[in-house]
């Protein structure tokens, strides 16, 4: 059958180049390797972190970006943040929707980059099942609770990454 990855619509302000809205079924902005391209990696799967955390790596939202002016001293810094499904692109089960945000700065010299950023995602997730595990004094314990329940999902990352090519 016939798919797609990516379906969005984006938008530019086309005076100062700073403001673009974002909207449709696109990457989520969490941290840098979701939407590190594939051809780019190290490695040809992703992280098993993100592959549990973000199992789609996509999500149906809308995004604002706001990027430094070009030829400023704040030119790399770049802010994006949306509201999302939390589901990928399943069915939404919980008509709540997620924040994602991500901050990052990347500089380029002339055979080096780097980059740092910071990410947070702050949602909710239904119950599977009656059980809830919760963190008491260290230890996990487990909880019975209504099935409709409806748990935090907070996640508070950070990224870097740093490339030097070299003639090899």
């Amino acid at each position: 059958g016939l798919g797609f990855k990516d379906a969005y619509m984006q938008i530019d302000e086309p005076f100062l180049n700073v403001f673009s809205l974002k909207a449709g079924i696109f990457d989520r902005p969490c941290g840098d390797e979701i939407s590190y391209s594939s051809s780019s990696r190290e490695t040809p799967e992703r992280s098993l972190i993100f592959q549990k955390l973000f199992p789609d790596e996509r999500d149906l939202g809308a995004s604002l970006i706001i990027a430094a002016p070009k030829n400023t001293t704040l030119e790399r810094l770049k802010l994006e943040g949306g509201l999302f499904s939390g589901n990928g692109i399943r069915v939404d089960d919980n008509s709540k929707l997620d924040f994602i945000g991500h901050l990052k700065y990347d500089k380029t010299y002339s055979n080096m980059s780097f980059g740092l950023g910071t990410s947070l995602y702050s949602g909710t997730t239904n119950n599977a099942d009656s059980n809830l595990y919760t963190m008491q004094n260290g230890v996990w314990t487990r909880e019975i609770v209504d099935k409709n329940l409806t748990n935090k999902r907070q996640y508070i990352g950070f990224d870097g990454q740093f490339t030097i090519e070299t003639p090899m």
